[in-house]
């Protein structure tokens, strides 16, 4: 009888901890959804968000692919097609787009992505930006090193700032050099590095397609390069101001005094106070490290064999895996991917020296069913995975639930919409009374559609007052004609309250 209870209770932590989880988590999109152009989605993948809760995304009818943005993730969702097979491109006379690869977006709401057109293999980097597809750059444009870019359309290491910079690993053929990293604006193209370019300590540098490039809102780009000499041991390289400088290799030492045996050739990223996070090696045991260009120093944040938020331990980390997750917010704020013996494989979050898990295999989705064992929670290629609202948007496999995948976006703060009760005018104090559940400081509070300016008195958890006369409040004069919505810092709206 003992054991019996043991396993209900069990049963039911297991529940209020799924259910937990849950509630931080909306689905941006699955499959057999219904798309603006009234098709079926087949196909889902390669999700990136911005800070303004709009994810961009690929998604197919089962035939063709094509460009999604769904705009109002945590609230009220709007989803359109940006492009597909056949979008015009101004400026590219006579040529439509075939295939969308890679998307990623900005801050600006700007989606990056690359592409081939209607000529076979002739392609490269698109920009969807104001309602239009613009071309950023194509196959046989010259390059900055003599020679043209080729095997755009192939290209996955690209990515962008909120300035609309792009940064980009590309093929030459018949420069100076085979392959180069560049930077790209307002049609502007400027060389970064070269492979085969010597340093001012004489070092020759060896740059290969595998590299993957990070750029901040300064314009400073990241990079791996190894050297002449030392062809096997990648070391991390800063662009700024004109400048390449080496600034993290094999050798390094961390404020621990553990010296670092091996830097990772992917998985680093940049922030606007140039900090670096990348992953490296002490021995056999990976690590996430971050380096600070203001010290000089190389922190470790967290390596396998440290205590994980399940209870057990870590015991495989990625910030590195295809597709990388591009992100590393400026108070030090990452997600990487891992298991732990405790948690077969999952995403986990690092902020203010914590670590928080969003979500690990078997676990409750928000569709019903567990995440599946395969589900590798990818985002697109370099494309950002979180924002500085502390969200985070993931593609998942699903088992038992209403649909096998699902684009799954997640906050920190649990995603409950406010419930009114009540809502109450007193014309000869000028004050609008509101009762509700779910009320937070930062509330917004929104009347016959339109937001309300007046300062937001904040009495108690269920309860808040705003001042000011009928036309300050918008409200209308007859009675039960006024229409009262509560929204969330997350963007979630209120039922509204006739009253």
């Amino acid at each position: 009888m003992k054991s019996f209870l043991l396993s209900i209770i069990l049963i039911c932590l297991t529940s209020i901890v799924g259910f937990s989880q849950v509630t931080n988590m909306k689905v941006v999109n699955k499959l057999g959804d219904q798309a603006p152009d009234s098709s079926l989605i087949a196909a889902l993948n390669q999700p990136s968000i911005n800070s303004r809760g709009e994810v961009a995304y690929l998604g197919t009818d089962g035939k063709e692919i094509r460009l999604f943005i769904t705009r109002n993730v945590f609230s009220n969702p709007t989803t359109e097609i940006l492009a597909k097979r056949g979008t015009p491109i101004p400026g590219l006379s006579g040529l439509d787009l075939l295939k969308i690869t890679f998307p990623k977006i900005n801050d600006r709401g700007d989606v990056l992505f690359s592409g081939t057109l209607s000529q076979n293999l002739f392609g490269g980097l698109f920009i969807a930006s104001d309602g239009q597809i613009n071309k950023v750059i194509v196959d046989g444009t010259k390059t900055p090193i003599g020679g043209v870019f080729v095997d755009l359309a192939l290209s996955s290491l690209f990515t962008f700032n909120n300035n609309g910079e792009v940064t980009l690993v590309s093929s030459v053929a018949d420069g100076s050099s085979d392959v180069g990293i560049f930077t790209i604006k307002n049609d502007q193209i400027n060389k970064v590095v070269a492979n085969g370019d010597i340093l001012a300590d004489g070092t020759k540098l060896k740059i290969s397609l595998q590299t993957v490039p990070a750029i901040n809102d300064q314009g400073d780009v990241l990079f791996s390069a190894a050297t002449e000499l030392e062809p096997n041991k990648p070391a991390i390289y800063l662009f700024s101001q004109g400048q390449v400088k080496k600034v993290v290799g094999s050798g390094d030492t961390t404020v621990d005094g553990e010296k670092l045996d091996m830097v990772l050739s992917s998985g680093r990223y940049l922030n606007d106070k140039r900090e670096i996070l990348f992953s490296g090696k002490i021995g056999s045991s990976d690590g996430i490290y971050l380096y600070s260009a203001e010290t000089n120093k190389i922190t470790k944040l967290v390596a396998n064999g440290d205590s994980a938020p399940d209870g057990g331990t870590f015991r495989g980390l990625s910030i590195s895996l295809t597709p990388a997750h591009g992100a590393l917010i400026n108070n030090n704020r990452f997600v990487f991917r891992g298991g732990t013996t405790k948690t077969i494989y999952g995403l986990f979050y690092f902020k203010d020296g914590k670590i928080i898990k969003i979500v690990g295999h078997r676990e409750p989705t928000p569709l019903g069913g567990v995440f599946a064992d395969n589900a590798t929670f990818n985002c697109a290629m370099l494309g950002a995975i979180l924002t500085e609202k502390d969200q985070v948007v993931f593609e998942t496999t699903i088992t038992g639930g209403s649909s096998p995948k699902a684009l799954i976006a997640w906050s920190e703060n649990a995603l409950t919409a406010p419930t009114i009760n009540s809502a109450n005018y007193d014309k000869k104090a000028k004050s609008l009374t509101i009762k509700a559940l779910g009320v937070k400081f930062s509330i917004q509070v929104e009347i016959n559609a339109k937001l309300i300016t007046q300062p937001i008195k904040l009495i108690s958890d269920s309860e808040l007052s705003l001042k000011g006369n009928k036309k300050k409040l918008n409200l209308n004069k007859a009675a039960n004609t006024n229409r009262l919505v509560l929204i969330t810092t997350d963007g979630l709206r209120s039922d509204a309250f006739v009253f």
